[in-house]
This record gives C-alpha cells, structure tokens and sequence, in this order.
C-alpha cells in the first residue's frame, strides 16, 4: 500500500535590511495521510522544481529548517531557502515541491529481498515578484 504526505505550501522572497528581495522561499506544512505532522525531514528528501519557464528544472536548496514544538512553532513546518538564479527577474515563478521518505521495510516475495517502502507527496506552488 502507498503512502502519501498531504503538502500545503506557499512561496515567497526573503527580504534583506534593505527591501530588496534576496533568495526565493518555500513554507511547507507536511503531514501523513492521517494528518500527523511529519518530523525530521532533512534537505535530501525535499526536491524544488521550477517550471513555466523555458528550460524548467530541478532548482537547488540552499538549506532547510523545521519548526519543532520546543520554539512554540507548528512541528512539521519547513522552510526551504532557494538557490535560484532568477531572483533578480520580475514575474510569476511557479515552482512543484516533490517529498519522500523511506517508509517501512516490507516482506518481500517469497525468497526474495524485502521491499523499502516510499512515501511520497508533490504540491505546486507560484509567487510573483512585482519589481
């Protein structure tokens, strides 16, 4: 049986002292099928994408953060920050956030190895950058 992680997401820009917008940002709420907060995701399960341009693709993260219960934020909360070269542009920016993480090992076939269980999620997102 899969298992899925239900994403709610926005992005948005990290603002600088100045007000210039720095580097482009994804807040990402990630929850299990049964509305748990998923807890300790790291930057290798997390994949950006940018599409709507002319040669969408992967987009790099620069480093993730999760909110944790102890700080009084919501647990299963993320901030991704973004290496995105496209920062100094103005426009629509439309980006898919991709999530996985081994789930539990499975019996495999008879004599056969055992199945590692994925369980994954995908939500899109877009943010606009007026000037």
């Amino acid at each position: 049986m899969l298992e899925l992680f239900v994403i709610e997401a926005e992005a948005t820009w990290e603002i600088d002292a100045g007000g210039s917008a720095e580097h482009q940002m994804i807040i990402a709420r990630i929850k299990d099928e049964n509305g748990e907060p998923v807890v300790g995701l790291k930057k290798k399960n997390l994949k950006v994408f940018q599409l709507g341009k002319l040669n969408p693709g992967a987009v790099n993260i620069l480093n993730v953060n999760e909110s944790n219960e102890d700080s009084g934020n919501l647990p299963g909360t993320y901030s991704i920050r973004l290496d995105e070269k496209e920062s100094l542009l103005t426009g629509q920016f439309v980006f898919a956030l991709v999530v996985t993480k081994k789930g539990p090992t499975l019996p495999g076939a008879k004599e056969g190895p055992p199945v590692v269980q994925m369980i994954t999620g995908q939500t899109l997102m877009s943010v606009v950058k007026l000037k």
